[in-house]
């Protein structure tokens, strides 16, 4: 009874975003069929923000692979502070503005022979539009300790995908595979042009562990919301890995996860 609850709310809450066909290289992308998207709420472990970050082809393939959930990924909401007079203003981030939530798969199947492969999945949700709507930035870190590395070919990031969405109609949106900033054994960030509008985005990333190693560890995903100049917030490498800096023009909300592999 439960998992038909669970089936019968995220096929209303996500209708918008599954009403439209999914483009790849400019190719039309099946929409999942019902029987994928049991699979993947009870196999695979995807929940409704899962469903909205996570690109179509994307959730076949971890079908295929057989993946599972390794992390306890929920949604965390954060707020702007308020002043009396002015109303809300762009100080801090802290809890109901913004919603963050993050996650993580290992699949059986791997293009590194040797090597786990995991699937980092981090998103968020304006709930209202934000005083500044410039260029923001979202970065998902990890320690050198974890012995994670980035698939790459010719100087490039490969199994990455980020996308800008408007809430109202997911079909408007913009996608990129390229990540704006990566440090290799650290992480990966990516920019965000918010529109005039409630806006949502992602980051998905595959990394790759040795089969020898396994662990648990916690995972930095940072969102870095820039006010009052142009330029998107700056990157630097901290002991938890790769994440958005500190700036007196740059909000930040931290949202941590727990992988085990």
């Amino acid at each position: 009874m439960k998992r038909k609850i669970l089936f019968l709310t995220l096929a209303l809450t996500l209708l918008p975003t599954f009403a439209y066909a999914e483009k790849v290289n400019n190719e039309k992308v099946k929409l999942l069929t019902q029987q994928e998207i049991s699979i993947l709420i009870d196999e695979v472990g995807f929940i409704k923000e899962d469903f909205e970050a996570v690109p179509v082809e994307v959730a076949r393939d971890l079908i295929e692979q057989k993946a599972k959930k390794i992390s306890n990924g929920v949604v965390k909401s954060f707020t702007m502070e308020k002043q009396p007079q002015t109303g809300i203003v762009p100080m801090s981030l802290e809890p109901v503005d913004i919603d963050l939530y993050g996650n993580a798969y290992v699949t059986q199947g791997t293009d590194l022979p040797g090597f786990k492969k995991i699937l980092m999945v981090a998103s968020f949700k304006w709930k209202f539009n934000p005083n500044w709507r410039l260029t923001d930035k979202m970065s998902i870190g990890y320690p050198a300790t974890n012995k994670f590395i980035l698939n790459a070919s010719n100087g490039q990031v490969l199994g990455h995908t980020n996308r800008t969405y408007l809430l109202q109609d997911p079909s408007l949106r913009s996608e990129s595979y390229t990540p704006s900033d990566f440090v290799l054994g650290a992480g990966v960030a990516a920019t965000f042009e918010l529109y005039n509008a409630p806006t949502g985005g992602s980051i998905i990333q595959y990394v790759y562990v040795p089969d020898s190693e396994s662990g648990t560890s916690n995972v930095l995903v940072r969102y870095g919301h820039k006010k009052l100049t142009w330029g998107a917030p700056s990157i630097g490498v901290y002991p938890a890995g790769l994440a958005v800096s500190p700036s007196t023009n740059v909000e930040n909300a931290d949202y941590w996860l727990t992988l085990t592999w």
